[in-house]
């Protein structure tokens, strides 16, 4: 009142109507009625900003604030914000009002990107039921599809298949290498079976049957491995595999796939019963950030560019990929352009992606969670030494085996983390 009464038309008020309060909305607890209409009743010059939380819609609506005043009245500007907006977990409650995240919720950066705002976090999940989904999705599109599994049909996310498809659902027990001689004969009869344990009883223990029986006899096996890697977790080395990728890269004719997501996950599954020939597909235990838009073509073979940048090249395949964009944005903060490639197939290899990306780069970091000996990273040196040699730094574990820990302090220990990319980018930038 005594702001429009005394005409103080240099004064600019905002208000944050995000509609939460700790009881309840602000309507519930105590309804205000119009705010707009209230200051309009003291003659105040109002203007509303819908996109409270959209900063180019904020400098606009400021800009045409300030432009109204000395002209007699106080100005009002008025912004409806979402509470928490860009952290899926913080969203619209009041519940982390004088409360931190802990460091398990900081570690996976729910924020927006804004690298690429087609590739934010839309919830985390598992990248297993991914697998899962796209098995139940596959059981109802094609009958040629089985499903064989080694004692662990919750783990691998079978229920759904087994539960609407029992005359093609397989349980073979603890007996993986008797499992993928029956996949490899069920091919001879025109079914597609997908084969389900974890990677390293996928790889390890029946490496001898996956040669013969498949590879060398080119049969139409998908070999679908859960549980990949570190993030397996509180299990151990005896069980977190990191060889895998080089094993079966290394098999003549085999597809090789490590996806990043949910949404991925499931594309890969669906594109692998159109795809004749042996294929490995890997991915894991831990939940993780679902980024990858659910419509987004999978396509065999082929990378997919992030992030677009200058300075270095960031080529990361399964959980790494995420990690890769936290540390472009982070580099981005230091003035440093990181173009980011996701490498969901790392046999075939998308070389023509790799080298174009270099044209531009001159450097390239490469992040897997895998042995730094025969994977991705390996696999990139190849093209680099036989094309257009370039500095390239490793994120990936340095030849040794894992241990007991939980997927978050298993990738800040074992350097397969934001941080790491950040500092192999910063290393491999001085050696151009």
């Amino acid at each position: 009142m005594y702001a429009s009464a005394k005409k103080v038309d240099n004064l600019i008020a905002t208000i944050d109507l995000n509609g939460k309060q700790i009881d309840g909305t602000t309507d519930e607890v105590l309804c205000m009625g119009s705010i707009r209409a209230k200051f309009e009743a003291f003659d105040w010059d109002v203007l509303e900003i819908t996109e409270g939380n959209n900063i180019e819609a904020i400098i606009a609506g400021m800009t045409d604030a300030k432009s109204r005043t000395g002209k007699g009245k106080p100005v009002c500007v008025l912004l409806h914000t979402e509470m928490g907006n860009g952290v899926d977990f913080m969203m619209n409650t009041h519940a982390w009002h004088g409360k931190a995240p802990n460091d398990a919720q900081l570690r996976l950066r729910i924020f927006k990107r804004k690298i690429m705002k087609k590739y934010t976090n839309t919830g985390s999940k598992d990248t297993r039921s991914g697998f899962g989904a796209g098995m139940t999705e596959l059981g109802q599109k094609n009958e040629n599809v089985v499903a064989l599994c080694a004692d662990l049909i919750g783990s691998l996310k079978f229920d759904d298949f087994k539960k609407n498809h029992p005359e093609r659902f397989f349980q073979i027990g603890i007996a993986e290498a008797n499992m993928i001689g029956i996949a490899a004969g069920l091919t001879v009869g025109g079914k597609i079976p997908f084969t389900g344990t974890f990677a390293n009883f996928s790889t390890g223990r029946v490496y001898d049957q996956i040669r013969q029986s498949v590879a060398y006899s080119d049969k139409n096996v998908k070999i679908c491995a859960s549980h990949a890697g570190l993030t397996l977790g509180e299990d151990g080395a005896t069980h977190q595999i990191l060889e895998d990728i080089g094993l079966m890269k290394m098999l003549p004719g085999m597809t090789v796939i490590n996806t990043c997501d949910y949404n991925q996950t499931k594309a890969a599954t669906l594109a692998l019963a159109d795809h004749h020939g042996p294929a490995y597909l890997r991915f894991g235990r831990p939940v993780v950030p679902n980024f990858m838009p659910a419509d987004e073509p999978f396509v065999i073979g082929k990378a997919i560019l992030l992030s677009e940048g200058t300075d270095v090249t960031i080529v990361a395949t399964g959980h790494l990929v995420w990690e890769a964009l936290i540390a472009a944005e982070a580099l981005e903060a230091k003035g440093i352009s990181a173009e980011v490639i996701n490498i969901h197939t790392i046999k075939p290899l998308d070389e023509e992606a790799i080298l174009k990306s270099l044209a531009k780069t001159k450097c390239i970091v490469t992040a897997e969670e895998h042995n730094i000996l025969g994977g991705l990273g390996e696999s990139i040196s190849r093209v680099l030494a036989l094309n257009t040699p370039a500095p390239q730094e490793f994120v990936a574990v340095n030849d040794s085996f894992g241990e007991s820990g939980t997927p978050e302090q298993l990738m800040e220990k074992y350097k397969l983390n934001n941080q790491a990319i950040v500092e192999a980018v910063e290393k491999v930038i001085k050696r151009k």
